[in-house]
């Protein structure tokens, strides 16, 4: 019985050392994800513009980026398009949150930039459906990427938006009437791919409003969740 005792103590202490070791071990694990994710959200952040405002004599323009993880699968991006003052305004998301989600978004920014340099994004159609079969190769729909593109033409008063399974655009006019820009459409990354085209007129005062769908999918005091209708209202 004496040889018991000592035995269970020392089980104890060999247990106590073995819990101990995997906690720390864990711990260590834990820290690099961690570290592995700030790196991944920086990279991410090297993707989207400097600065959340843009203005010129014709258009002026807002965005707000946050991520619902430290790195996830929205991009956005806008730029000058030509020398008659137009802007082209881009907004992605890949399905997921996480690390996987970032590297898909970081693979379709860089295809845009490439495509862009040779020439291919003076057709925006046809430039989508370049990004849908490089996506659709990659990852045969393990990951899509629903895609907004909003050209505006302030010297012609006009937006031509083009959606890829993305959420409604939300038009809202000087005169205070709204209008919501919709049409069936696929997401990026699939191997039936389609795109819908919107050509509005687009009038001083007139606002454009654009989100992906962390806008409206969130979980309300109510448990409920907050819905399109809602954020439209709003």
């Amino acid at each position: 019985s004496d040889d018991i005792e000592i035995l269970v103590a020392i089980g104890n202490h060999i247990s106590i050392a073995i819990e101990t070791s995997r906690a720390a071990k864990n711990e260590v694990v834990r820290k690099t994800l961690e570290k592995d994710l700030e790196v991944t959200g920086a990279v991410q952040s090297l993707l989207i513009p400097k600065y959340d405002l843009y203005k010129s004599s014709d258009i002026a323009l807002a965005g707000h980026y946050q991520s619902a993880a430290q790195s996830g699968g929205d991009w956005w991006w806008y730029e000058e398009a030509t020398d008659d003052g137009s802007v082209r305004l881009f907004l992605g998301d890949v399905t997921g949150h996480g690390p996987g989600s970032a590297m898909v978004t970081a693979t379709v920014a860089s295809s845009y930039r490439a495509l862009k340099k040779k020439g291919f994004d003076k057709d925006i159609k046809a430039l989508l459906e370049s990004l849908n079969s490089n996506l659709f190769e990659l990852c045969n729909t393990t990951y899509t990427m629903t895609m907004t593109v909003l050209d505006i033409r302030p010297k012609k008063n006009e937006l031509i938006c083009y959606r890829a399974g993305a959420p409604t655009v939300t038009m809202v006019m000087a005169d205070g009437s709204t209008k919501n820009l919709i049409g069936p459409s696929t997401p990026l990354g699939y191997e039936k791919f389609s795109v819908h085209v919107n050509t509005v007129p687009f009038m001083p005062g007139d606002r454009a409003f654009l989100f992906t769908d962390g806008a409206y999918e969130f979980e309300t005091k109510e448990k409920r969740e907050f819905g399109v209708r809602r954020l439209q209202r709003l």
